[in-house]
């Protein structure tokens, strides 16, 4: 039997879902009305799964699912609502709900259907959990290769991410993993693109681009690519290979890149073709010194030749082996490393000879290794079976008992011999400078002092279509005036630029209409060095029409979309479905005196459904219209001879020609503080107004000095729900202020009155000229 978890905050509802539910034997249910009740049963309590409404007070079900899934539960979650947005299943899925189910229909049919996906979200979880050891073995060994190596699924989630990645680009894997939408590619490019892990899924000619030069073996990619902003801006060579990821039936499941930093290999080429062209600089120098460089390249090509082959036959040495060096596994590298056979390695103890001078390193290096810290790496010489000397770099892990003791050692290292050979012998020096300009999003104009230019990138001359004739001449007055001659107001622009050249310091922003219909952003800042003297400026151009159009489309999407209220459709699903619920119920019973209480709930229920409505109707307004300047003063007055006051009086003490940047519902936010008073206190004979300044703030004051509201109520009071009446007028009016950034609070003192705090923030509050 499972053990279900109900929450939903109509309490008939819960008692229906329970009956149903329970009916067949297979759930055992308990129900709660809230969000935060169901937390609480959580910490203290075992379920299988979790059925929750959308639509609560206090916390809805989306915020309840966030909070379960944050405290690591994987626990199934069904949410099962009248509330049948797409939004609202994107988010809820997004944010890790197992089924989606809308409420509505014959209760029969809808309970046994959510049943079914609760009996399928359970056995789905049961099933994940069968497999999670699996990949926990898999991606340990992906953890402790000495390349940074990362993996995703078909769907171009991030499924692992070592510690040489972490390393490497500075994220920790808690922070990708789970992640999509190329967010592995932002570390290495600074966008969210396909790169190469992706090829080896789908073709994408525009990710092919990005590699000068990519060779293929089956399935398999390899690519070098240079990296400007790496090493602290000095750039980085980056060798990266990737292939596909295959299940047990041989089908692909996702890829995995292996990512590996060449800069020292490239710099250390680029040093020596460096002495090559010094060493051919003249004809003398080069019969002077003939011997000389033929010895020289011979030793060369040796050495590169000794590399290239180490480089191209290296794969990473794995192995397992407990403290007295009993070997319980090898991979195939490394047996043909050491020259021994598998059944010559595992099952037997096995050492490689290591240098005297290098041991003691080597015990302090296993002996660091603790539960609280598992890995490290170690670079050591061992000698060969024929004396060679060689180098190896090795990452290790402990592997513990429950009671703290080493059981096994797990090894992957690789020959490093080669790299430490080159940093003896070659000092590198920094000679690769690179720069971000070519890679940037934005036409870049570099000029100097005088307006002469210096240096510009493609993008420039692709984004503004500048003729190879005019950028050739390198004077800055032919370019501008051909830029000004595509702008819509060219003398507008020329007048700028030449008002900057005057004023050498100020930084310029600005958006350009060409002639063509083309919007392009255009920033300027000087150059300034040490005690601030001007070298030149720098300009930018940014073509951003399909922004602004986007901006636009979206702004009409807006327009439309607050046409349509749907913030009821919850509630009402809820009636109608207790409503046929009961029905069902009087269906099945004999006709008798116990009628008249479902019939008394059914009445009450079609009154909820027409309070709802009701408020739909104030609510769908809220957004509808652009917010502006609105003469408070004036909305105070109008509303007070709307609000059914009596004989009590309103007190306007609000400055005349007073003004705040508002919603234009604002007048309904005066109403219901005026309906409010007279609706809960029968003793109030005056309603006052003021505004009075706090801080950079002001602050508007609604106060009476009737019984004012309890201390254990305040917090309460904007809820929707909340109070005698609807529960949506306060609740209304924090929601028409909240449109920009106005917030209400109430402070008054029980049993003296209420007071309600309007603090409008800087800007939005303005005391116009009175005519």
């Amino acid at each position: 039997m499972y053990h279900i978890l109900y929450v939903d905050d109509e309490p008939d509802l819960l008692e229906i879902g329970k009956l149903f539910l329970e009916r067949g034997g297979q759930f055992s249910v308990d129900i709660q009305t809230s969000a935060s009740a169901g937390l609480t049963l959580l910490s203290s309590a075992y379920y299988d799964a979790i059925v929750s409404d959308y639509q609560m007070p206090g916390m809805d079900g989306i915020e309840f699912l966030k909070k379960v899934r944050t405290s690591g539960s994987t626990i199934p979650f069904i949410l099962f609502t009248g509330r049948g947005r797409e939004e609202v299943v994107i988010q809820a899925l997004n944010e890790g709900a197992d089924f989606y189910l809308q409420k509505g229909g014959q209760p029969l049919a809808q309970f046994t259907e959510l049943a079914h996906h609760v009996r399928q979200a359970i056995q789905q979880r049961q099933a994940e959990v069968s497999i999670r050891d699996h990949e926990q073995r898999e991606a340990d060994i992906i953890n402790f290769l000495p390349d940074a190596t990362f993996a995703i699924d078909t769907n171009g989630v991030v499924i692992a991410w070592n510690r040489a990645m972490e390393k490497m680009t500075g994220v920790p894997a808690d922070q990708i993993l789970g992640k999509g939408d190329y967010e592995y590619a932002i570390p290495f490019y600074h966008e969210r693109s396909p790169i190469l892990i992706d090829l080896v899924l789908s073709d994408n000619p525009a990710a092919e681009a990005r590699y000068p030069r990519i060779t293929r073996a089956g399935k398999k990619l390899f690519s070098e690519i240079t990296i400007p902003h790496m090493n602290d801006g000095k750039g980085a060579s980056i060798w990266f290979t990737a292939s596909p990821l295959y299940d047990t039936r041989g089908l692909i499941v996702g890829a995995i890149e292996s990512i590996r930093d060449i800069t020292e290999r490239k710099q250390a080429e680029s040093e020596l073709r460096a002495a090559y062209e010094q060493l051919t600089a003249t004809e003398e120098e080069l019969r002077r010194q003939y011997r000389e460089l033929t010895e020289n390249e011979q030793k060369l090509r040796q050495s590169e030749a000794r590399y290239r082959n180490v480089v191209e036959v290296q794969t990473e040495l794995i192995s397992r082996f407990r403290r007295d060096g009993t070997h319980v596994f090898v991979n195939e590298a490394y047996c043909r490393y050491f020259g021994k056979s598998r059944e010559e390695i595992i099952g037997h103890i096995f050492i490689p000879d290591i240098p005297r001078e290098d041991r003691a390193n080597v015990k302090l290096h296993f002996a660091s290794l603790t539960p609280s810290h598992l890995v490290d790496s170690i670079d050591h010489r061992i000698i060969m079976p024929d004396g060679e000397i060689r180098w190896q770099r090795w990452n290790d892990r402990a592997i513990f008992d429950e009671k703290g003791n080493v059981t096994e050692f797990q090894s992957v290292g690789r020959d490093i011999t080669e790299r430490k050979r080159v940093e003896e012998e070659i000092t590198f020096k920094n000679i690769i400078q690179s720069t971000q300009q070519e890679t940037s999003l934005d036409g870049i104009l570099i000029v100097d002092e005088s307006g002469k230019i210096l240096n510009y990138n493609q993008k420039f001359i692709e984004i503004l279509g500048i003729p190879d004739n005019i950028i050739a001449s390198r004077i800055d007055e032919p370019v501008l005036q051909f830029i000004a001659g595509q702008i819509a107001d060219p003398g507008a622009f020329l007048s700028r630029v030449r008002y900057l050249y005057d004023h050498k310091e100020e930084r310029s922003f600005e958006e350009l209409l060409l002639k063509d219909g083309r919007i392009m952003e255009r920033f300027s800042a000087p150059m300034l060095g040490e005690k601030k003297k001007y070298y030149g400026r720098v300009w930018y151009f940014r073509d951003i029409t399909e922004r602004k159009r986007a901006e636009e489309a979206l702004r009409q999407a807006n327009r439309k979309l607050t046409l349509l209220s749907d913030i009821t459709r919850h509630d009402i699903n809820n009636q109608i479905t207790m409503l046929t619920g009961f029905l069902s119920i009087l269906e099945k019973k004999q006709p008798d005196l116990t009628l008249s209480e479902y019939f008394q709930k059914i009445s009450m229920t079609a009154r909820r459904i027409s309070a709802m409505i009701r408020f739909t109707k104030e609510y769908e307004k809220i957004g509808v219209h652009a917010p502006g300047w609105q003469g408070i003063r004036t909305l105070v007055g109008t509303a007070a001879k709307e609000a059914p006051l009596g004989k009590v009086m309103v007190k306007n003490d609000l400055p005349d020609g007073t003004e705040v940047f508002a919603d234009p519902m604002i007048v309904k936010v005066f109403y219901n503080l005026m309906d409010n008073a007279v609706r809960y206190n029968d003793t109030i004979t005056t309603i006052r107004f003021s505004v009075q300044e706090s801080g950079d703030d002001h602050v508007i004051i609604c106060e009476d000095e009737g019984e004012g509201i309890p201390a254990e109520e305040k917090a309460k009071i904007f809820d929707r729900g909340f109070g005698k009446n609807t529960g949506m007028g306060l609740f209304l009016a924090r929601e028409i202020l909240s449109i920009t950034g106005i917030t209400i609070r109430e402070t008054g003192e029980p049993g003296k009155g209420a007071r309600f705090e309007m603090t409008i923030p800087k800007g939005a509050y303005r005391l116009a000229e009175v005519q």
